[in-house]
């Protein structure tokens, strides 16, 4: 990618701010009056042909303006992004998400992306990390009455699972407290993904009871287990005249329902700080070529543990997406402290 020169640098910037906001190509004689150009529209006319010859702009139409291209983005994203983190109302808006306190990490998660869709109005996301950075510490069943239990499922990261269980009224509680203590005698230490597969091992093996709860613990794997994407405010993305197209419509809702595509894609930065942003093609999703993905990590004690995120048009306005994103990992971060500092790994 070249490095642009000033005159350059305030045309692109012009040019990307003013699609961003209005999704229309951006002429000559609109850059002219705008900002602190101070330049004939045949002057602009030139740079933008010249960022068009290097790939930073096209031009959709002959008679039209110009549009910044994905290189473009990355250009502007890389070298003129100015980010706000001291905006107060993002800002007091994400540490009002502190109030929302469940112990149970899925419903958590689930809360936290559908807040980011609402403040960003596009699509908020939260992926839980291969969870095998969290060891089994404990595993309980309390009955609740005579045909339902209450699984829990507490890991030495002091995450907190739970599952409600229909189980048949024979079973009494000696019975139940003798399986919770057979499967921590064989799950002991075990990662969250190790436990999943010694589960299904355990199932092929075991016979009465025992295999009866393990049967309905994998049943209900998408709560003791969470391991994936939580995505919300799907539909705000149909806002967007990017995606008033039925078949750009139909192309974006399966790839998000394919939500193992965009967590193999996160799960490639998974290790890194920081925000990143993908852009278009670099995606990496076929027959989307208009989604922007702005993402970072989040933490529990010190250690990486899962990514969020939004998802929306790749005009979308990254300085308050990025300001969003990077406050919203502190928030996050916070909240695991608050509600699971408490336990230990010893």
């Amino acid at each position: 990618m070249d490095d642009l020169g000033d005159r350059e640098e305030l045309v692109l910037n012009t040019i990307v701010t003013e699609y961003i906001q209005y999704s229309e190509p951006v002429g000559s004689r609109n850059v002219s009056k705008i900002g602190p150009l101070r330049m004939s529209p045949a002057t602009i006319r030139n740079i933008m042909g010249d960022l068009e010859e290097k790939g930073y702009l096209v031009q959709p139409h002959s008679s039209a303006g110009r549009v910044p291209t994905d290189m473009g983005y990355r250009y502007y994203i890389d070298h003129l992004v100015a980010v706000d983190m001291e905006q107060e109302d993002i800002n007091g808006w994400l540490r009002d998400s502190l109030k929302f306190s469940s112990p149970n990490l899925p419903l958590l998660l689930q809360e936290f992306s559908r807040r980011l869709g609402e403040i960003t109005g596009a699509v908020g996301f939260v992926v839980v990390s291969h969870t095998d950075t969290f060891s089994v510490k404990h595993i309980e069943f309390t009955r609740l009455n005579r045909n339902a239990v209450l699984a829990i499922m507490i890991t030495r990261a002091g995450f907190v699972q739970n599952v409600l269980l229909n189980i048949p009224q024979e079973i009494s509680d000696n019975e139940l407290i003798h399986i919770s203590n057979y499967l921590n005698e064989q799950l002991c230490r075990m990662s969250i993904s190790g436990l999943r597969s010694h589960l299904e091992s355990e199932l092929n093996r075991s016979a009465g009871e025992i295999k009866n709860i393990i049967s309905r613990l994998l049943e209900m794997e998408d709560v003791m287990f969470p391991q994936g994407i939580f995505l919300e405010g799907t539909s705000n993305i149909l806002n967007f005249p990017e995606f008033h197209d039925a078949q750009k419509i139909k192309n974006l809702f399966r790839a998000l329902e394919e939500k193992r595509t965009i967590s193999e894609i996160l799960e490639k930065c998974m290790n890194n700080k920081g925000v990143q942003i993908f852009v278009g093609r670099e995606i990496g999703i076929k027959n989307i070529e208009e989604l922007g993905l702005v993402t970072t990590s989040y933490e529990k004690d010190e250690n990486i543990v899962g990514m969020l995120g939004v998802i929306g048009p790749k005009r979308m306005p990254y300085p308050k997406m990025i300001s969003v994103v990077e406050y919203s990992s502190k928030v996050i971060t916070q909240m695991l402290k608050n509600l699971y500092g408490g336990y230990s790994e010893e």
